[in-house]
């Protein structure tokens, strides 16, 4: 029987768009909603489009589920003339003058431009006794609405973090002085926040280890499960050796060569047409097609936006390998898409350790390979060709047990079971 004393108001920026964290926050909402009986989900609208940060795509995505959608109500928020300026900018490209604009308005406002500038109390709540105000970041402007709501309300405030905001390491694809400039402004009303927390989530022990010691107790981790289920697993050989990364290629995953230059030596010793390297979700980043172009590897890949859900499906079902490519000098980063490689079973190759958190992953799960060079990348290349040319691909084993607890949807109950204590 569903909760009928207690009010669940969740606030996100982005559950409509194809993004991995969306699937966080669909995930979220399905607990909910199955828990509770007053659920309202509440989506800032901003001016965004697929290019102005990567890794969104708003135009090909997956439908919500009716559950989700009949609970969502989505938000414009209110926007001064310059927010609004600097957003224009980034949706048409002009990014020397918007990021530009970017740091002139923190100093300014001493806020980023995410801000939403809300502060209304929506009229379909029902304001009960008891209530979670739970609120999903980045970004982490949308923190202040949460914070002035759980204030008004007299409702218990919980944080949940996939990424860092000012006690970590510098988000991808951000940029570098307005990263500092975050740490500056925004490190007083993070710790502020977090003190007024009832608990905080985030997806990682690593990102855990962050904050400060204080808060520890309060800080839980629930991981980025998988998005699929059995019925979407099929072990069919495929007619192709497909060497598959899924997501957003950042451009700090480009300055290490080793893995192009390890394919590129892979290739010339091999029937090349049976042979792909496919990018899904990369479509808009041109450092990566230049290094295809410059490693003579652009006429074996295959680029494209952000698929939805079940067409990344069929793609994993005929992956060879899976690859991932470590975020430069970062450590601490575990990306949905590991748990997804884990599920469809096929073997991970890491080219350079990241010394972190996928390296862990893959090595405690028996889930692939972790490379420190060209040769061994060869090597690794060379028996998994082998291994499909004799028709007998390499699997990865995994238990019931593993899968069922990496599921998106036994991580979302565990948020439920810590809001129960």
């Amino acid at each position: 029987m569903k909760n009928n004393d207690t009010e669940i108001i969740f606030i996100t920026a982005h559950i409509r768009d194809n993004t991995t964290s969306a699937e966080r926050y669909k995930s979220f909402a399905k607990a909910f909603i199955s828990g509770y009986e007053n659920v309202h989900i509440y989506e800032f609208d901003y001016p965004w489009k697929e290019k102005t940060w990567m890794g969104h795509e708003t135009n090909n995505v997956d439908q919500l589920d009716s559950s989700i959608s009949s609970n969502l109500h989505v938000i414009k928020p209110q926007l001064n003339p310059l927010q609004t300026l600097i957003f224009f900018l980034f949706r048409k490209n002009h990014l020397l003058i918007a990021k530009t604009l970017h740091i002139l308005y923190q100093i300014y406002f001493r806020r980023d431009i995410n801000h939403p500038g809300y502060k209304t109390i929506p009229q379909n709540l029902k304001q009960l006794k008891k209530g979670f105000i739970i609120v999903s970041g980045g970004p982490f402007g949308i923190f202040s609405y949460a914070d002035y709501l759980a204030k008004r309300l007299n409702y218990q405030l919980i944080l949940d973090y996939r990424d860092p905001w000012t006690y970590g390491y510098k988000v991808l694809g951000s940029f570098k002085l307005i990263y500092l400039l975050k740490l500056k402004l925004n490190r007083k009303l993070e710790y502020l926040y977090l003190s007024k927390a009832k608990f905080v989530s985030t997806v990682s022990e690593t990102l855990k280890s962050y904050y400060p010691q204080e808060f520890q107790s309060k800080i839980h981790v629930i991981s980025n499960g998988f998005n699929y289920s059995n019925e979407d697993l099929s072990l069919e050989i495929p007619e192709n050796f497909n060497i598959v990364y899924a997501g957003t290629v950042y451009d700090d995953q480009l300055i290490d060569d080793t893995f192009f230059k390890a394919m590129q030596l892979f290739l010339n010793n091999c029937n090349t047409k049976k042979i792909k390297l496919q990018f899904f979700g990369s479509f808009y980043n041109e450092k990566l097609r230049k290094k295809l172009k410059e490693f003579d590897l652009d006429d074996f890949t295959e680029i494209t936006p952000r698929l939805r859900r079940d067409e990344l499906k069929t793609y994993f079902n005929n992956a060879s390998v899976f690859l991932h490519l470590r975020y430069g000098d970062k450590s601490g980063i575990i990306t949905s898409k590991q748990s997804d490689y884990l599920f469809f079973r096929k073997p991970i190759l890491l080219p350079v350790s990241d010394e972190g958190d996928i390296e862990k992953s893959i090595l405690n799960n028996q889930a692939g390979y972790v490379c420190s060079n060209v040769k061994e990348n060869v090597d690794v290349l060379n028996k998994l060709y082998q291994k499909f040319l004799n028709q007998n691909p390499e699997r990865i084993l995994q238990s019931e047990d593993f899968l069922n607890k990496n599921s998106r949807e036994y991580q979302a109950n565990l948020l439920l079971k810590m809001m129960a204590c």
